[in-house]
């Protein structure tokens, strides 16, 4: 991916604080693990007066994170792959923390693009994809996007669809089909549907339980050719950089 461009936010953000949001658990370290590496990443840059961190799973985190900020401005970023209800209630939480804690005078809160609708996650999905295609030696594969789902929100499947739209819409692929674990359509049901090379992404945050177990189990069924699979695109090396885009961003809807 190409590299985000910061000349233009890098003073401000000097002076500011880049609070990540994330779910967190305690019973999946991996998810812990690729949300502290990430912070840590960014951390490492000095880009930011401060990088803090809080999670979903740990709710004494919260009032830790946004204590003591000052009048400092802080961009929120939630690193969740949609912005579904439980995410819309932890970004509120946070907003209410910070406006009691920092009161009337302080400088904006600014809440990015969660982490799964940057234009950016097509585009690693794309390069992890291809890159286990010249691998295997495959010319023509189909691509299969896999995320959660949720019976009760949509917003997991419209981000789902985000994604899966705008890489079918660069033709690199034979086809590009989208499956989800907590609600149709069934990545085994689609699996069936294809026959031929098969490279599934995993549309998640880090490479917990749904990851690394359910994706796996289910794609050992496939029958119709070579499968490879991604893993979660939550654990790319090149994250960091979507959350600079998803900053940039927010500094640029400043003046809109």
């Amino acid at each position: 991916m190409k590299k985000q461009q910061r000349a233009t936010g890098t003073n401000r953000w000097a002076e500011s604080v880049l609070l990540l949001l994330g779910h967190g658990s305690a019973l999946d370290p991996i998810s812990d693990r690729t949300f502290k590496r990430h912070a840590a990443a960014l951390a490492a840059r000095n880009l930011f007066a401060e990088v803090r961190s809080m999670t979903l799973s740990e709710a004494e985190t919260f009032p830790a994170a946004t204590a003591g900020l000052g009048d400092r401005e802080v961009y929120l970023m939630p690193m969740f792959m949609s912005e579904g209800l439980s995410v819309q209630r932890a970004v509120g939480e946070a907003m209410r923390l910070l406006a009691r804690e920092r009161g009337s005078s302080a400088r904006a809160t600014r809440v990015c693009r969660p982490l799964g609708l940057s234009a950016e996650i097509a585009s690693l999905i794309v390069a992890r994809a291809r890159g286990l295609a010249a691998e295997s030696g495959s010319a023509a594969e189909s691509l299969v996007l896999v995320g959660h789902g949720s019976p009760r929100d949509s917003a997991s499947r419209e981000a789902i669809a985000l994604q899966a739209k705008a890489i079918a819409g660069r033709r690199l692929f034979q086809g590009v089909s989208m499956a989800l674990l907590e609600e149709p359509p069934a990545l085994g049901d689609v699996l069936q549907t294809l026959n031929g090379p098969v490279v599934v992404a995993g549309f998640f945050a880090s490479a917990g339980r749904h990851a690394a177990e359910d994706v796996p189990r289910v794609i050992g069924t496939y029958e119709g050719g070579p499968i490879r699979y991604t893993g979660a695109i939550g654990e790319d090396a090149e994250i960091p950089e979507v959350v600079l885009r998803a900053v940039a961003e927010a500094d640029a809807s400043r003046s809109v």
